[in-house]
């Protein structure tokens, strides 16, 4: 948290750090993952919805 210039405190930042597991036929590519991170995040209703910086250091398995 930081002091804002009206001193009120507020969070600055944010950071997730899912593991996100995909199963089935098909294993995705990181390209893949990545394309779909980025969707995710464009409508992602928490991501739209506060002024903080959002960081996302996860990591992804494939289990066949």
């Amino acid at each position: 948290m930081e002091s804002l210039t009206t001193g009120r405190k507020s969070v600055v930042t944010t950071a997730l750090a899912p593991t996100i597991e995909f199963s089935g036929a098909k294993r995705p590519t990181d390209e893949i993952v990545q394309r779909l991170h980025h969707q995710a995040h464009e409508e992602c209703y928490i991501a739209n919805s506060v002024r903080t910086q959002i960081s996302v250091a996860g990591s992804w398995l494939f289990r066949g």
